[in-house]
């Protein structure tokens, strides 16, 4: 609860005014309530099988309540990942199809846990990935990457609807 409210919080001091969407796939709707009466916008998609169906399912409500609307990104941060103020007025300034925040995040290697940003440089070997090492990532730089994660980052609606329609060509095919 604690993590929750400061989560909270640093979506609500975005320098840039933006409309917050939140899923709750909770058991029950006790939490998505208590989210609605403090004055969040909830979808309830209710708990899946497993914790990667909950997000799955929590993903494509949220894409599918952005696709309602008329706005013109998708500004993504998930629930463990804490923002700085200006994370979406530097992400819209580079104005780039598809952006991402770097964040850190703990990773498990040979029994150690490692903290390292979830971020992968281009390297002349495309089956390789480079871990983009955290003073590069304070440089604020705009990087080319091999991969990121997808906690923090920025999409424009364009990109939405085509990946939406593919998606949907797809499944017509079966």
């Amino acid at each position: 609860r604690v993590f929750l409210e400061t989560y909270r919080q640093s979506l609500k001091r975005q320098t840039v005014p933006c409309e917050v969407v939140l899923a709750d796939n909770s058991r029950d709707d006790a939490f998505g309530q208590t989210l609605t009466r403090e004055g969040w916008r909830v979808i309830r998609v209710g708990p899946q099988r497993d914790q990667f169906e909950n997000v799955f399912v929590s993903r494509q409500a949220i894409v599918a309540e952005f696709l309602k609307e008329a706005y013109t990104h998708l500004f993504w941060v998930d629930a463990d990942v804490l923002v700085p103020a200006d994370a979406l007025e530097v992400l819209l300034s580079r104005n780039k199809e598809i952006v991402s925040g770097v964040y850190v995040s703990p990773f498990r290697y040979q029994g150690i846990t490692i903290v390292h940003p979830v971020a992968y440089q281009l390297t002349h070997d495309p089956n390789l990935r480079l871990p983009v090492q955290t003073p590069e990532m304070e440089t604020n730089a705009l990087m080319e990457m091999h991969s990121v994660g997808f906690g923090c980052w920025l999409v424009k609606r364009e990109v939405v609807e085509r990946v939406v329609d593919v998606v949907r060509i797809w499944l017509e095919t079966f």
